[in-house]
């Protein structure tokens, strides 16, 4: 992959309509974020699994991301091809699940608040550990807060929910945590979004959706066509999609 280089100090221009596109596209990420979690909640608590999720999640955002990447693989090198592989293990099918499985033992309510805050806190540690990146007095504040209010958050779910709820809890964190990671590695491979996210989905597709298949399909088969075609536009084609866009 070729990248564009620029004098040192140069600043890259943006003009009117590509800031405008870039706002849209980063409202509309937003929505599409905050409602993941109320979307797959329906599911996960009705008749399809986090596995399902999982499948609609790779099977959509293939056919949303593959089409234009594809006729560019020949062009992509060897240490690329290892990189995503590495980044499929952390926002692949594993991410996935762990969040689907964190909203199924929760809430939508309580996933939404603390899966994003805590990806906030240990984006900034890790950076911090991998880059020597120290966040600033302010910075830390936030997290300091952040890290306040999703204890108090946390004790008041669990005197409620017990062991069930703090299972939910480790999966949503650790959701968090690969989240994280997989953005420090995103970074330090030097790809672009789009074409990460698109051989996250190829080798997760490759290697998830044959298993789902042999391990049978008897949720999806009775799921109502309306909820089959809504998690699969919304999980795979929409939600990443427009975050790969980013």
């Amino acid at each position: 992959m070729i990248r564009e280089r620029r004098p040192a100090g140069a600043t890259r221009r943006i003009g009117p309509g590509g800031s405008f596109v870039g706002f849209a596209c980063a409202v509309l990420a937003l929505l599409i974020w905050s409602g993941w979690f109320a979307v797959t909640r329906i599911s996960v608590t009705r008749t399809l699994g986090p596995g399902d999720i999982v499948a609609f999640r790779l099977v959509g955002g293939a056919l949303a991301l593959l089409p234009p990447f594809l006729p560019q693989i020949g062009a992509i090198p060897r240490r690329s091809w290892a990189d995503g592989a590495a980044m499929s293990l952390l926002w692949g099918a594993p991410f996935a699940l762990l969040v689907a499985l964190g909203v199924q033992l929760t809430s939508a309510a309580h996933a939404a608040p603390l899966t994003p805050a805590t990806m906030l806190v240990f984006a900034g540690m890790i950076a911090w550990a991998a880059f020597g990146e120290f966040p600033g007095r302010q910075r830390l504040l936030g997290f300091t807060v952040i890290a306040a209010g999703v204890v108090m958050l946390n004790r008041s779910f669990a005197d409620h929910g017990g062991a069930t709820a703090r299972a939910g809890d480790a999966a949503l964190l650790g959701g968090a945590v690969m989240w994280d990671t997989y953005t420090i590695r995103l970074r330090r491979s030097g790809m672009k979004t789009v074409q990460a996210a698109a051989m996250v989905c190829l080798y997760s597709l490759v290697i998830y959706v044959p298993c789902y298949a042999l391990s049978g399909v008897q949720k999806l088969t009775a799921a109502p066509l309306p909820e089959i075609l809504l998690q699969f536009v919304y999980q795979g084609a929409g939600r990443r999609g427009c975050t790969a866009g980013l």
